[in-house]
């Protein structure tokens, strides 16, 4: 799984209205009620403060699978970086 960090230890996150907004910043991502074969999507609980060690990933495209719906992730679950190389 490849994915961004967008949101780092002491960020707040929210997730309404069917957008993510983080530290009060709506983001260019949207929240779904489905996937792509139509099974229902539960947004993960906000409002929440990213913890030490803990990060929340976003995706692109907006319609990914990421911490919307899995919440933040420990920085043990990462096993690599991805750095462009352009």
């Amino acid at each position: 799984m490849l994915k961004e960090i967008g949101a780092v230890p002491n960020d707040t996150v929210v997730l309404k209205e069917n957008s993510l907004y983080i530290n009060g910043h709506c983001q260019s991502i949207t929240v779904s009620s489905q996937d792509s074969r139509g099974g229902e999507l539960f947004p993960y609980p906000t409002p929440l403060v990213i913890s030490n060690d803990n990060f929340w990933l976003v995706s692109d495209p907006a319609q990914g699978f990421d911490s919307r719906y899995f919440g933040p992730i420990n920085r043990s679950a990462f096993t690599h970086v991805a750095r462009p190389i352009f």
